[in-house]
């Protein structure tokens, strides 16, 4: 009697983990990790599928992919049986059902072209639209190499070759820094794995260590408080338009909530407990409930509106405002900014109104709290930085910032000791 069950590959996890397939038979035991991934959070153990539930809205695409690799398991075993192998092996199941899952005239004709297309149309209600546009995006510059430089792209050809000329063409003919083409890299990477988790290729020249994604560090600006308090009292009555994007870019430098769960919040998130008002949310990359005090211009931000927060635009919108609103609270002064372009430094110089955008708000937020020696677990708790290295490299504290935080700690220890001493 054969028999199929999911099980997570690591239950625990604190992230996304791998749905696995059990594929019971005979004594024997075939485990196929599928492509799926999901919080252990919103898996329901006890049906073995991702719970029905708003926090995933893509269950029901999630669950139905679920039950054609149980289907396809089922279906391979049942052949096997019905040409006379009683007793198949776990080899011969496992060929089997793959060919079921993935058919091979299918496979003969799908390009790594081919695949992408099909990966943003199966994940569109499983992943963020931003994170399929990168996909997109990918595609899109991969099929303007091909064609500029006359190559050809398979899943073959993705190999150390590919990635040399590949890198070298989004440096030169598309004129990208660093991060930007090691964005594409990573994303044709991601591509590849899932297509050899599907055995659609054998090619693992793409885990080579050469084959590398370029990062570099960034230098990012913050907004001090007294700039945000700048911004905050700047006075936008006559312009709806600057004043909400205005007023929203404040709330989050309060309370350091990434964009897009911003753009999630709700009258119900604001909640009232022992006396204190917090934001109360879920954020899309911590799946845990964080609780954030609402700093007092918050509050008068939400009075203002009636209760909600102004309606968030599109991150494109939302920053080509901010530079307006950013100029007009003259929150200027140069900023150097130094990006690679291949193994050339390349050193520009900002206003600083003009590089302001809507992930300074969570920036400023992490940055001035740590200047101001609230500890580092305290504020990951609500940034998400899952490790003090992360989070350290986010905030912006130059060398002159540091000995002044350690001024501060020793002035407070000599006024601790003093007190100590006269009593």
């Amino acid at each position: 009697m054969a028999s199929t069950s999911f099980v997570l590959r690591d239950p625990d996890a604190d992230e996304e983990t791998k749905v696995h397939l059990i594929f019971r038979f005979n004594n024997q035991r075939l485990v196929y990790p599928t492509e799926k991934k999901i919080h252990p959070l919103y898996w329901n153990p006890k049906t073995q599928r991702a719970r029905e539930t708003k926090y995933f809205p893509g269950y029901t695409d999630f669950n139905n992919r679920l039950e054609q690799i149980s289907q396809a398991a089922e279906d391979a075993y049942s052949s096997l049986i019905n040409e006379g192998i009683q007793r198949p092996t776990v080899d011969q199941v496992r060929e089997r059902f793959l060919s079921f899952l993935f058919p091979k005239q299918q496979v003969g004709k799908l390009t790594f072209f081919d695949f992408i297309e099909r990966y943003i149309d199966e994940n569109a209600t499983l992943q963020k639209p931003s994170t399929l546009q990168v996909k997109r995006t990918t595609l899109s510059h991969l099929r303007n190499y091909a064609k500029a430089r006359k190559q050809h792209i398979d899943f073959d050809t993705i190999n150390l070759d590919f990635y040399y000329q590949f890198t070298d063409y989004l440096i030169k003919d598309c004129g990208f820094f660093n991060n930007t083409v090691g964005k594409y890299i990573k994303t044709v990477k991601s591509l590849m794995n899932d297509a050899a988790e599907k055995e659609l290729h054998q090619n693992l020249a793409y885990k080579k260590k050469g084959f590398k994604t370029l990062v570099d560090d960034t230098d990012s600006i913050y907004l001090t408080e007294e700039e945000i308090n700048r911004l905050y009292n700047l006075d936008l009555s006559r312009n709806a338009r600057l004043e909400r994007v205005r007023d929203m870019f404040v709330v989050g430098c309060w309370v350091g909530l990434r964009y897009s769960d911003l753009a999630e919040l709700r009258p119900e998130h604001f909640v009232r407990e022992e006396g204190t008002a917090y934001i109360k949310i879920r954020t899309q990359k911590m799946y845990d409930d964080v609780y954030i005090p609402l700093h007092p211009t918050v509050e008068s931000i939400i009075e203002k509106y009636d209760g909600r927060l102004p309606r968030v635009l599109s991150n494109q919108k939302a920053n080509e405002y901010l530079k307006e609103v950013a100029k007009l609270a003259e929150i200027d002064g140069p900023v150097i900014v130094n990006r690679k372009r291949g193994k050339e430094r390349i050193a520009e110089v900002f206003e600083k109104w003009q590089l302001v955008s809507t992930h300074t708000q969570r920036r400023s937020f992490a940055t001035n709290l740590y200047l101001q020696g609230v500890p580092t677990i305290t504020i990951r708790a609500i940034t998400g930085h899952r490790t003090e290295k992360a989070f350290l490299s986010y905030i912006k504290v130059d060398s002159k910032q540091h000995a002044k935080m350690l001024k501060t700690h020793w002035n407070k220890q000599s006024q601790i000791n003093n007190v100590l001493t006269a009593a």
